[in-house]
């Protein structure tokens, strides 16, 4: 059922561990499992995003990068870890597919936000609506999304299965993969409403007809885990998280897979909206690549400033910056090409940010959502760090993937665990 929830927005201090005011418990040292992506669906039904706001040591009241900590931990970590540590399954005892070797151990925390700055400003962004899935199985969802019609999709990775919700009218249902136990994981929608998915376990790439709701899946040659898939003018590329690759599957020829190395564990993607290239977040390393559609073979890879910083999602808004979320270090990081300089911001009371995704025209804010979490940030580059915001969400869940729907300027999550999708109606 849909249950409408009319809640005063919370707002933290936007302070490391929880000092000062707002806070929340910490996650365990991470064991980070597989998760999704940033995706995207073109020019209504936006992708994943986010973004951490907090400032440079000492309380300064400027976006400023904070100073970065020195890491502690290494790479090829637990092939299949859980959230908050667990070495077995996500959020809600759902077991994730098998990572291609996350990190090792925790990382550096980055600069000190102020601990006793004053409180931001109320905001009246809220959580407009609360969608409980019906027959989902106990880590789901796992990755949202959104079709050019508005219709919410998730993923149930544990259950093998895909469904939608129409909050226009409350119409549901959902839909076995035609492979059993496909672990399905991310999914996106084409300008025609079909929708594509990711089947992690069994290697290939999926889709439903949107006028007939036919299923039909397409081996992806030497499986890899297909992870996160994004649309790019009839090409839908994905992250092959277990095979180090990426994927290129034409939609008017889907048979024809291809597949192109790009460093280790890709997880993340998104396409940048001034170049058209892909950029990727390899997940156990400290790097991020860029991709040119036109010569997938050979991927720009950058370091990021810290060796123990492990990217996890990325997302790259209308200037072309690119913001990602960094997991070990519990840090919002930003790369801007044109420069090659970074900066970065703890995130609020020290979260583990995970998805994380752009607002619509109009809204230059980047949105991110945690582990364990029952909170989303929000993060304007233009403010001030006291003037940053945290949005409270009903149910504690992992924030796992976002997604915006630019129409109708609404944030899309998936509330892994808590077996859910919600959004945040914006102005």
């Amino acid at each position: 059922m849909a249950t409408k929830r009319s809640l005063a927005p919370l707002v933290f201090c936007l302070s490391l561990a929880g000092a000062g005011c707002g806070g929340g418990g910490d996650d365990p040292a991470p064991a980070p499992s597989a998760g999704s992506g940033g995706s995207s669906a073109g020019p209504k039904a936006g992708t994943s995003g986010g973004g951490g706001a907090s400032g440079g040591s000492g309380g300064s009241s400027a976006p400023q990068a904070g100073s970065a900590g020195s890491p502690a931990g290494g790479e090829g970590g637990s092939p299949a870890g859980g959230e908050g540590g667990s070495p077995a399954g996500g959020a809600g005892g759902q077991a994730e597919m098998p990572d291609a070797g996350n990190m090792g151990g925790a990382a550096g925390m980055g600069g000190m936000g102020g601990a006793n700055m004053p409180p931001p400003p109320a905001t009246d962004l809220k959580v407009e609506e609360v969608f409980m899935i019906p027959g989902a199985s106990g880590g789901a969802p796992h990755d949202p999304g959104v079709d050019f019609r508005g219709f919410a999709w998730w993923t149930d990775q544990g259950g093998s299965r895909l469904g939608y919700w129409n909050p226009a009218n409350d119409e549901t249902n959902s839909y076995a993969t035609p492979t059993p136990n496909c672990g399905v994981h991310g999914l996106v929608s084409d300008p025609d409403n079909n929708i594509w998915y990711t089947g992690q376990a069994c290697g290939r790439i999926g889709r439903i007809d949107a006028t007939t709701r036919q299923l039909t899946d397409y081996v992806v040659p030497g499986g890899g885990s297909p992870h996160t898939p994004v649309f790019l003018d009839g090409i839908i590329w994905f992250t092959l998280q277990g095979a180090g690759r990426i994927g290129r599957l034409d939609t008017a020829s889907p048979n024809d897979v291809q597949t192109f190395a790009v460093g280790p564990g890709p997880y993340g993607i998104w396409i940048s909206p001034t170049t058209k290239k892909l950029w990727v977040a390899l997940f156990p390393t400290n790097q991020i690549a860029e991709v040119d559609p036109a010569n997938p073979g050979s991927p720009n890879r950058i370091d990021l400033p810290n060796a123990g910083s492990r990217p996890r999602r990325i997302a790259v808004d209308k200037n072309g910056h690119v913001y990602y979320t960094d997991y070990a270090r519990r840090m919002l990081g930003r790369y801007d090409p044109e420069t090659q300089q970074f900066a970065e911001w703890p995130t609020p009371g020290g979260g583990q940010p995970y998805a994380i995704t752009v607002g619509p025209p109009g809204d230059d804010r980047i949105y991110y959502g945690f582990s364990n979490r029952d909170t989303i940030a929000v993060f304007d580059p233009a403010k001030p760090m006291q003037e940053q915001i945290v949005v409270e969400v009903p149910l504690q869940h992992t924030s796992r993937h976002m997604t915006t729907d630019n129409e109708r300027r609404r944030i899309w999550l998936g509330l892994s665990g808590a077996r859910a999708v919600a959004y945040i109606q914006l102005p």
